[in-house]
């Protein structure tokens, strides 16, 4: 019974933190007037898909705000999220060393 009200909280969360991106991710791009952080492209006229990155992740407790979000291209996006992995995969050996 404990699961299931762990599991409704956690939609509950997410439904929430949904709606407020839906709020927060235009004024994002609007702040980045739409250009990549790093290239500097025009995330519209470069791709389809373009993305609010998180400079802390979500998952290591950042948060959903304009302080902690910045406008990037697919490409930078995924170039920067495979060297967070990387970088979280040898401090994490590194502390299982120590």
């Amino acid at each position: 019974m404990v699961k299931r009200k762990l599991k409704l909280i956690d939609i509950e969360d997410k439904i929430k933190r949904i709606e407020h991106r839906a709020v927060i991710n235009p004024k994002i791009r609007e702040r980045d007037n739409y250009n990549c952080y790093f290239c500097g492209r025009n995330v519209i006229e470069v791709c389809s898909s373009n993305t609010i990155h998180h400079i802390v992740p979500v998952r290591y407790g950042g948060e959903d705000s304009l302080e902690n979000c910045i406008t990037l291209c697919l490409n930078c996006h995924n170039k920067l999220e495979r060297i967070y992995d990387s970088l979280i995969e040898s401090l994490l050996k590194k502390i299982g060393d120590e």
